[in-house]
Parts: C-alpha cells; sequence; structure tokens
C-alpha cells in the first residue's frame, strides 16, 4: 500500500513505482540466477557420476533428473 502522500504528488508517485519495480527485477534475477545455478549444478553432478560409472538410475535419485536428460547429458558432455 502507498503512502497517501505520494499518491496525491505525480512525481514522488513515479519515483516510488520506479524504486518498486527495480527492487521486483532484481528479485526476479537473482531468482533466476539462483535456478540457473541449480540446474548447472545437477549437470555436473550427472557428469560426475557418469564419469565414475554409477548408473543412470542411481544418476536420476542422486540429482532429480530424468533418465532422458541424463542420457542427454551423457551424449552431450561424454
Amino acid at each position: 500500500m502507498t503512502n497517501p502522500i505520494i499518491n496525491r504528488n505525480d512525481e514522488l508517485r513515479c519515483e516510488y513505482l520506479a524504486c518498486e519495480e527495480a527492487i521486483l527485477d532484481e528479485k526476479i534475477r537473482s531468482g533466476y540466477s539462483h535456478q540457473r545455478g541449480v540446474e548447472e549444478t545437477k549437470i555436473q553432478n550427472a557428469i560426475n557420476g557418469l564419469k565414475k560409472g554409477y548408473s543412470l538410475e542411481i544418476i536420476s535419485d542422486i540429482t532429480n533428473l530424468s533418465i532422458q536428460d541424463i542420457e542427454k547429458i551423457k551424449k552431450e558432455y561424454l
């Protein structure tokens, strides 16, 4: 909820909304970066498991990736 004074002043309202938008954008970017990091870690863990000769099922259990995704990783990275 915005302040009533801000609602009556167009310039303050615009500044307030721009600040809110910047905060939201940063939260979205941060969440996206975190998610991308999680996915990259899963892929690296799958690669490590494949190199050690672990079964696709075990790698899937550890990484929560599907067998199909692990097979794609195997073809692409090894």
